[in-house]
């Protein structure tokens, strides 16, 4: 009679470990969270070597060197205050897939032993899914330990990135520019937000917002330019959408209701901690417990360089 191969359940953790290395266990997270892979698809995941902050440059100041002169005059030389930094305190996130011995023995057979770990981490990821998609929305202040979301980035008031607003214009981003919420969403309320976010020949690129308010932009336009894009990008991303003014506009069931976001991705990062951007530890045995586990973590921040080149919309309903 053959001898059970008692190395099996361990090789098995180890091969799965081994299958989600590198940035597999990642792009399946960023897959079902439609923000963060529109960022991916811009270029605008940069992971951080290390610290106990995430340091964005914030230029604030012009260059005032600048100058017509004469031939032979001196140039000006003069030292520029360029920039200061943001701080952002990165937010540990962790997932710990737990497969009890008895479990694993209920489902002894090799085919069942490959479907229970890959249903465990199948799990561990729609988790991370789920609670990433709805943090990237909120402004961090519900839950201390997680990562400053959309509504704390693009806000006209309170601290942000360690820099307070109040009388740092250049810190602060732009809130219902067109009138005092609430009021109807209309395509003069989203043209006024576009140009006040648009600085220095650079324009915001992308619309967020609720399905409500999805629905009721695409009602204002006119029948014949109602259409679906789905260029190389969004496409990608798996998800019909509308444009204004050749930029995608998405909805989001976390957007906060009666919200439109205008952004440019131009001055927003995702920053993972490298080898803590949704990666796996090893297997381990927790004490006095019949059981194995391994534990998934993220370490990392959403930033912004720049949130005036951001704005937003509140208050917005239907027609």
């Amino acid at each position: 009679m053959a001898t059970p191969n008692a190395n099996y359940a361990t090789d098995l953790a180890a091969t799965t470990i081994e299958h989600w290395s590198g940035s597999r266990l990642a792009d399946a997270v960023h897959d079902g969270v439609p923000f963060i892979k529109w960022l991916k698809s811009g270029g605008r995941e940069k992971p951080f070597s290390g610290g106990t902050v995430i340091l964005e440059p914030v230029m604030y100041e012009t260059n005032n060197t600048t100058q017509a002169q004469a031939y032979l005059a001196e140039v000006n030389n003069s030292i520029q205050a360029l920039a200061t930094n943001a701080q952002f305190s990165p937010a540990l996130y962790t997932n710990t897939i737990v497969i009890g011995d008895v479990e694993e023995a209920l489902n002894s057979g090799p085919e069942q032993r490959v479907d229970l770990w890959e249903g465990k981490v199948e799990q561990a990821i729609n988790a991370f899914q789920v609670r990433m998609n709805a943090d990237l929305f909120l402004d961090g202040s519900a839950d201390p330990y997680a990562i400053t979301g959309l509504a704390g980035m693009v806000d006209s008031s309170g601290t942000y990135g360690g820099i307070n607003r109040s009388g740092n214009t250049y810190w602060q981003a732009s809130e219902d520019p067109d009138l005092t919420p609430p009021a109807v969403l209309t395509e003069a309320a989203i043209r006024t937000l576009v140009n006040v976010c648009g600085r220095q020949n650079s324009t915001p690129t992308v619309h967020w917002t609720t399905m409500a308010l999805h629905e009721a932009y695409e009602a204002l336009i006119v029948p014949s330019l109602r259409k679906e894009m789905s260029n190389s990008r969004a496409g990608d991303l798996g998800i019909s959408y509308l444009e204004y003014k050749d930029k995608p506009i998405f909805w989001d069931a976390n957007c906060q209701p009666a919200t439109w976001y205008t952004l440019n991705e131009k001055f927003i990062k995702w920053r993972p901690l490298k080898g803590w951007n949704f990666t796996m530890g090893e297997e381990r045995r927790p004490t006095r417990q019949l059981a194995k586990q391994i534990i998934c973590k993220f370490l990392g921040n959403l930033t912004s360089s720049n949130p005036r080149y951001h704005g937003k919309l509140t208050g917005r309903t239907a027609a």
